[in-house]
């Protein structure tokens, strides 16, 4: 038996192990202010690109607010907007072929929405020249769930051809809750930094030495 290729083979799932357990610890949020804290969005509604890419957010139908933060000082509010529906966005740079998981934390601040499920993120894929890419990533339209902040997420590879991602957190309702409005805080688009993607690499290497060996 060849031991030196045995023990590089168990080193190099070691290897792999450890990079499996530190993935999240590694991962990294591109969005620029994701709890709302600036005092302005960053960018005008719609985002220019590319000059607006990785500038921050834009808003249709919201405003920052300090009621009831799920952290820090501020969230976003976003207005009961008639069966229109309302939100919060930002464009930033992407890699083909790397997985993207955007959340938030959804809240409301009235009643019960006159629609059982006025939550949405959906997360877009676009090329350089500002067309979508591959397929929608979304939550779907999502039932929220009264007096507490809720987490949604979804999650999308990038497509070849794609340059830039725009994520979407979104609040719709029936117009029949005037005054209502829904809260979004603490957003992410996560991403594994390239050292863990290497080291996850590393690691199915060394899973195919050992179940040759």
């Amino acid at each position: 038996m060849n031991y030196s290729r045995q023990l590089f083979g168990l080193s190099v799932c070691a290897a792999g192990v450890l990079a499996f357990s530190a993935a999240t610890a590694l991962a990294q949020n591109i969005l620029v202010d994701p709890s709302f804290e600036a005092a302005a969005y960053g960018q005008p509604n719609p985002i220019p690109v590319p000059g607006g890419v990785g500038g921050g957010w834009a808003a249709f139908q919201g405003n920052l607010t300090t009621d009831i933060p799920h952290t820090g000082l501020q969230s976003t509010t976003l207005w009961d907007n008639t069966w229109n529906p309302s939100g919060v966005y930002q464009i930033v740079n992407v890699t083909p072929g790397w997985t993207y998981t955007a959340s938030a934390y959804f809240d409301n601040t009235g009643a019960a929405s006159s629609w059982g499920t006025p939550y949405l993120i959906n997360l877009e894929f676009h090329d350089s020249s500002g067309a979508q890419v591959g397929t929608t990533a979304s939550t779907g339209w999502t039932a929220e769930v009264l007096g507490q902040w809720e987490l949604l997420s979804t999650s999308g590879a990038a497509p070849v051809g794609a340059a830039y991602a725009y994520v979407y957190f979104m609040a719709m309702d029936g117009g029949t809750m005037t005054g209502t409005h829904y809260l979004v805080d603490d957003a992410t688009l996560m991403v594994p930094e390239p050292g863990t993607l290497a080291l996850l690499g590393l690691g199915l290497a060394g899973a195919l030495i050992w179940r040759r060996r």
